[in-house]
């Protein structure tokens, strides 16, 4: 996003989701744009280390099991579950990286692996693929980015009201 084509593809799929789900998101995409050049490497990297610390507690939480609280076994059946969606397109996460499947960035990049996925499939006209991929992407974002999203956004929004990661909460 902090390139002109970043910026002009994020801009791109918004107009796609502005057309598709009556929602306007080109002004947020525009806000961010401009936070994320605005903004050094360092500045970013700051507000990063701010908001999210070195655990799972910092101001903004970016787990998905640390949301709500519905049971005593929620949060090892989400993550059981999450893993399955990742296993089963035969996805893995970098051990280097240490990092836990229901990071809000793992779940998004689940997602974008299965758009990808899902264009290659109506790309190539297999329509077994197509709607195999369809149907994962709906159901995964449903059971876990959808559920806790919004309320990720909210307060990534609240701590940085005026950063770039606010106006990426907005969005």
């Amino acid at each position: 996003i902090g390139s002109d084509d970043g910026a002009a593809g994020l801009s791109a799929a918004a107009a796609l989701v502005e057309d598709a789900a009556d929602a306007e998101v080109g002004p947020h995409v525009t806000t961010l744009a401009a936070r994320v050049r605005a903004a050094s490497r360092g500045t970013l990297a700051a507000t990063h280390a701010l908001l999210f610390g070195h655990t799972t507690r910092g101001l903004v939480v970016p787990y998905e099991t640390e949301y709500g609280n519905e049971g005593l076994f929620r949060a090892s059946q989400e993550l059981a579950d999450i893993g399955g969606f990742v296993a089963a397109f035969g996805l893995r996460l970098d051990p280097r990286e240490h990092e836990r499947v229901d990071h809000v960035s793992v779940e998004c990049e689940l997602l974008s692996f299965l758009a990808r996925k899902e264009a290659h499939a109506a790309e190539a006209g297999d329509g077994a693929m197509l709607e195999a991929t369809r149907g994962a992407a709906r159901l995964f974002l449903r059971d876990h980015l959808a559920r806790f999203g919004r309320a990720f956004a909210a307060i990534l929004l609240r701590e940085d009201p005026d950063g770039a990661y606010g106006a990426l909460g907005a969005l």
